[in-house]
């Protein structure tokens, strides 16, 4: 078997072994991948098995390093949260930072609420057994209660190989379809004004190859109006 012809297998086994590890694609209406499914609390990430790779920032002179703040950042962080959550936030400080997570800030972000405002959210990566990278992206969500506030997941991409020929990327988009029947495919090209009231999913394959799965849109004002409620977040309107 020629070099050529050895790679192409292996890409095409990983195109077919996709549809093989289908499981729990759609749990409670909302789309999954991995085992992780989209309205998921941040907790039960801990639970899933995935190896989380170490999130890093970018150091002097271009390198990556492990991630660090100092009392600059710490205090900018916990600006954003009502000071009843000072421990929590303090502990989780690095991540909510710099917008990322592992295994050990799972355990750490999942203590975290009073948040007075919504950010970026946290961004956690791994490989998947085929070799695909994956991002799951997690960010607060208001209860119906202003003192309940949850870490859920709201977005979840993985990219594919560009080497795949356009028999394979049209097999791929075939098996996606039939994994997340059911759920709201929206365009590619409007990904970020297609999400509506219901999760979504798209696959994109012009710049990269890539399939996202996405909560519900939200109203960023309405959301940021929700978390000022939180005790200790908001301020008493007065005029003098």
């Amino acid at each position: 078997m020629t070099k050529f012809k050895y790679i192409f297998a292996c890409i095409y086994a990983a195109v077919l072994s996709f549809s093989a590890n289908a499981e729990d694609s759609i749990r409670n209406g909302n789309p999954c991948l991995s085992g992780i499914c989209i309205g998921d609390e941040i907790s039960t990430l801990a639970e899933s098995g995935i190896k989380w790779q170490p999130p890093q920032q970018m150091g002097v002179g271009g390198k990556t390093i492990p991630l660090k703040i100092n009392y600059a950042d710490l205090k900018d962080v916990l600006q954003n949260f009502s000071s009843t959550a000072a421990t929590a936030v303090t502990a989780a400080a690095p991540y909510l930072k710099w917008n990322a997570f592992d295994s050990q800030g799972i355990v750490k972000l999942a203590k975290v609420t009073g948040f007075c405002r919504r950010g970026l959210g946290v961004v956690g990566t791994f490989i998947s057994e085929s070799g695909h990278k994956t991002f799951v992206t997690a960010n607060v969500v208001p209860g119906t209660d202003p003192s309940n506030q949850y870490i859920r997941v709201t977005l979840i991409e993985r990219t594919f190989p560009r080497e795949y020929t356009r028999d394979q990327l049209n097999e791929l988009s075939k098996q996606l379809a039939e994994r997340y029947t059911g759920i709201k495919k929206v365009s590619s090209r409007m990904l970020a004004y297609s999400a509506g009231a219901l999760p979504s999913w798209a696959f994109s394959v012009s710049f990269e190859t890539k399939l996202s799965l996405m909560a519900p849109s939200d109203d960023f004002m309405k959301i940021n109006d929700q978390l000022r409620q939180y005790p200790g977040c908001g301020k008493s309107l007065k005029i003098d």
